[in-house]
């Protein structure tokens, strides 16, 4: 990894009377593969890495972030960039943020089949997953793995590296008989090497689904329209709680900071302790889960990660 310039930002940036700063390095290497009926429809190899500055300047959060490696053009950009933070400081407004523990850390995901093995590797077990489906007429299988390194240093001492190697695979199923069609989409995430292969036991559960898909189509029963208990599975409970639950809780929603983007919560900043939901239910948030798709120990802001209860 590229420390010594993330260093030499940091450095460079506090012999300029800022009052915080922080910076993250990020290294990403990343692989994917898609059968289409069988065919390999796409793959791609990729490797990126950057660095994002963030800091305060005469009471006004300032970023800036470059993927050029050169200390000379990152003195310049320190420059630009504190010149533009100072020039939009308003007066009688402060930046703040919240008192935080430093933290230093070194940690990894530890993989017991590597994401390096070779391409012909990765293709393979997506064949063998595909043979055994392969009287479908229509069917997309994915793969893909990450191997992300994230180094994190700010002005009051942390400094936290992380390594964190995922597996994300995914597939559509479309049976289509007797003038009906159904379809079938799933995903499966992991943090971690491709032992996780074995555990999805994709090659003995695909075509159960696929059995299971068929059974649905042409003996499905339409219900009679009224009010009545529903029992969801987990997937259309994961997919509704992240919608209605995870999404809103976001802060930068709740505040409005990305009205125009993405949209702001129903959640409000004065909500804490308001009854909002049934009182059935907890949700929680929590990156920890070993494994978990989403997993790591501090965030991107040097913050140690916790379970968080959004509904109690």
């Amino acid at each position: 990894m590229h420390e010594d310039y993330a260093d030499f930002a940091l450095k460079h940036l506090l012999g300029k009377n800022v009052e915080y700063a922080e910076v993250r390095l990020e290294e990403t290497k990343e692989t994917v593969f898609s059968l289409k009926n069988g065919i390999l429809d796409a793959s791609g190899f990729e490797e990126t890495k950057g660095i994002g500055v963030r800091y305060v300047y005469k009471n006004t959060l300032g970023f800036f972030d470059f993927n050029v490696f050169d200390k000379e053009k990152i003195k310049k950009l320190v420059e630009q960039s504190l010149k533009l933070t100072g020039n939009s400081a308003v007066i009688g407004e402060k930046v703040k943020l919240s008192n935080e523990e430093v933290h230093k850390a070194d940690y990894k995901v530890k993989q017991k089949i590597s994401i390096d093995e070779s391409p012909d590797y990765k293709l393979k077990l997506l064949r063998e997953l595909d043979e055994t489906i392969k009287k479908l007429d229509s069917r997309i299988l994915h793969l893909s793995d990450s191997l992300v390194k994230k180094y994190f240093i700010n002005s009051e001492g942390s400094r936290i590296i992380a390594e964190v190697p995922r597996v994300n695979t995914y597939y559509v199923l479309t049976i289509n008989e007797n003038g009906k069609s159904i379809q079938r989409y799933s995903q499966h995430g992991y943090a971690g090497g491709y032992e996780c292969w074995k555990k999805w036991n994709l090659v003995e559960e695909l075509p159960k689904e696929v059995s299971a898909l068929r059974d649905n189509l042409l003996k499905g029963v339409k219900i009679k329209p009224g009010k009545m208990d529903v029992i969801t599975g987990s997937e259309v409970t994961g997919i509704a709680v992240h919608e209605s639950c995870g999404h809103p809780y976001e802060a930068d929603r709740i505040f409005g900071r990305e009205g125009a983007q993405a949209g702001e919560s129903f959640v409000k900043k004065d909500d804490i302790g308001k009854r909002i939901g049934s009182d059935c239910v907890t949700i929680a948030d929590d990156p920890t889960v070993e494994n978990g798709f989403g997993f790591y120990l501090y965030d991107d802001e040097g913050v140690k990660a916790r379970r968080k209860i959004l509904m109690k």
